[in-house]
């Protein structure tokens, strides 16, 4: 976060939200899932590609693809970046030394335990028909990120850093994953290392009416997803809570005092 300029404090809040993601609680619920070895190996490639260690990105990669295919968004986002400080020729050469390597290994192991049909046309028929048809949390949106979601589509314009605005043009890739996963907010959680951050700007701005909405809104969805709680204790919908509060918690505390949250730019 502070190689993208944020303050510590704004940091530290992004640190907060990520570690609040009701996708991250849930991950550590179920032990079988993978996410969070997924979220880790992310961060480390955007880290890697910010700071241009390409060889330690190439690591990553390595390791990454090993534990899931995810990893391969965040090759366009290199190419995209080494693009802007060379001409196409030298950026499609530094990608293409890279992604090769990672491309056999995936085709290995997948040669090695069986391909999957997750890209045929019928899976992603069932899987419109399942978010059509299936009354399930599971594909709730608004689960990935909260209120963050209208922060982050805030921020969009206001985006002043170069990587970050790079990155947003890997996230349509990211959202296509719903035509083949069920769990919608866990498969948009991929972009958090894209969306915090922009989401993040609203406190670079502190604009007290639009932080005052904002209050208001988290507020409503809070009420909203305790009361939606069936009376048999299932309390998936709390996941969402702790999100919220920080969130909330941070918008009033920007919004009473410029002091506590504010852009060191």
């Amino acid at each position: 976060m502070k190689r993208l300029k944020f303050n510590s404090l704004i940091s530290f809040l992004g640190v907060l939200i990520f570690l609040s993601a009701p996708t991250v609680i849930y991950s550590l619920y179920d032990i079988a899932l993978v996410d969070n070895l997924s979220f880790l190996f992310i961060a480390l490639a955007f880290y890697f590609i910010l700071s241009e260690r390409d060889g330690l990105f190439f690591i990553v990669m390595l390791i990454g693809i090993l534990n899931k295919e995810t990893i391969l968004f965040t090759i366009p986002l290199f190419f995209l970046y080494k693009l802007e400080q060379a001409n196409l020729k030298i950026a499609l050469k530094k990608t293409f030394l890279i992604l090769i390597p990672i491309l056999i290994v995936f085709f290995v192991i997948r040669f090695h335990y069986g391909f999957t049909d997750y890209f045929s046309l019928n899976t992603i028929n069932n899987i419109l028909i399942y978010h059509l048809t299936a009354n399930n949390m599971f594909k709730n949106p608004y689960l990935a990120f909260g209120t963050l979601w209208i922060m982050f589509f805030y921020g969009i314009k206001y985006i002043d850093n170069r990587f970050l605005k790079k990155s947003l043009y890997i996230l349509p890739l990211i959202f296509l994953q719903i035509l083949i996963s069920t769990d919608i907010y866990r498969v948009l959680f991929i972009g958090f290392p894209i969306i915090i951050p922009v989401g993040l700007y609203i406190f670079k701005r502190n604009n007290i009416w639009i932080n005052s909405i904002l209050i208001l809104f988290s507020s409503v969805m809070t009420i909203i997803y305790v009361s939606l709680i069936p009376l048999n204790g299932f309390l998936f919908g709390l996941l969402t809570l702790p999100l919220e509060i920080i969130i909330l918690t941070a918008l009033i505390l920007a919004t009473g005092s410029n002091k506590i949250i504010k852009n060191r730019c």
